[in-house]
């Protein structure tokens, strides 16, 4: 099979207007070519596919970390909120302990002792 046929002016010039077809070799040529390409896109995809495995995993353990952390954070938090929680009741129990005294202790009442101090000389 022939590329191109040969001009009548020449026998050394090619007529690119009357194309025949590829020979047996160039056929084999672009076979090969695509081959080559097709395993080379293969290998992209088995490349590209290990990498988005790789991110995968890395997103999923810093998710695990942060969700770690979130939880350590949220435990310290209520750790913290009953520790106030009490001290506000010791504080509330001592603040009615203390209100009971002092209404005991300052109420202002007048006894018998009072009346008892008039007429009597305090020199």
């Amino acid at each position: 099979m022939t590329i191109a046929a040969p001009s009548t002016c020449a026998q050394f010039r090619v007529r690119r207007d009357h194309y025949k077809g590829m020979t047996g070799a160039e056929v084999r040529g672009i076979e090969d070519a695509l081959i080559a390409q097709l395993e080379d896109n293969k290998a992209r995809a088995a490349a590209r596919a290990a990498d988005e495995g790789a991110y995968a995993r890395t997103q999923r353990d810093v998710q695990r970390t942060l969700s770690e952390q979130a939880r350590q954070v949220g435990d310290f938090r209520a750790a913290q909120a009953r520790a106030a929680a009490g001290v506000l009741r010791s504080q509330m129990a001592e603040k009615a302990a203390r209100d009971a005294a002092n209404k005991e202790l300052y109420a202002n009442s007048v006894n018998d002792a009072y009346f008892q101090q008039f007429g009597t000389s305090h020199r």
